[in-house]
């Protein structure tokens, strides 16, 4: 009998123990159970949740994608970040992209294309979980191979993001007018791919 009252302080101890250093912020949820079994697993899913949600708090969400069209206006490579903490608010997107871009595999293994673009943009992303309406404002650098001449366009952009808890695929979708000294055009769009983490 002794014994059994021993093992069972050192179990409650062992416990009690592991969930003040789980839980150091916050109360734990409540959930029921009737064996050593489910409440063992329920503690491993609050520590995991907490553990997510602190991952949430500490770090702003960033992401690395590649765009067809949109801001780029031809193909781009872009990094993404939240300015504040979490995967949602305030934050920038900055690339640089080429239209008309070929390679052409031979002798010289020679890269053509007709401009060098560079988008930059303040946006805002509202939505939970995976899911977020992301609003934008930007301007895009365009750089014509044989034109020395500065040119650019400003741009809109609404659109659907698709993004990672944590780390994993992120997948893009936007509208994106756009205004240069030649007037707006509407109908602009743009696909995207990449990793948030």
């Amino acid at each position: 009998m002794r014994q059994l009252l021993v093992t069972s302080l050192i179990i409650l101890s062992a416990a009690f123990i592991a969930n003040a250093q789980c839980n150091d912020k916050g109360p734990s949820n409540n959930r029921s159970g009737n064996s050593w079994e489910s409440r063992w697993d329920n503690f491993k899913d609050d520590c995991k949740e907490r553990k997510n949600r602190r991952h949430q708090m500490d770090n702003p969400q960033k992401a690395i994608f590649v765009e067809w069209r949109g801001n780029g206006i031809g193909r781009s490579i872009n990094f993404d970040s939240r300015f504040s903490n979490g995967r949602n608010g305030l934050g920038m997107r900055v690339g640089i992209g080429a239209t008309e871009f070929e390679y052409n595999r031979g002798t010289e293994n020679q890269v053509t294309y007709d401009a060098l673009t560079i988008p930059a943009e303040i946006n805002y992303l509202f939505g939970k979980r995976r899911h977020s309406l992301e609003t934008g404002v930007g301007f895009t650098t365009i750089l014509e191979q044989n034109n020395d001449a500065f040119n650019g366009q400003a741009f809109l952009n609404i659109g659907y993001r698709f993004k990672p808890i944590r780390k994993g695929i992120i997948f893009r979708f936007n509208y994106t007018p756009t205004f240069d000294a030649n007037g707006i055009e509407f109908g602009k769009t743009g696909i995207s791919l990449g990793w948030g983490f």
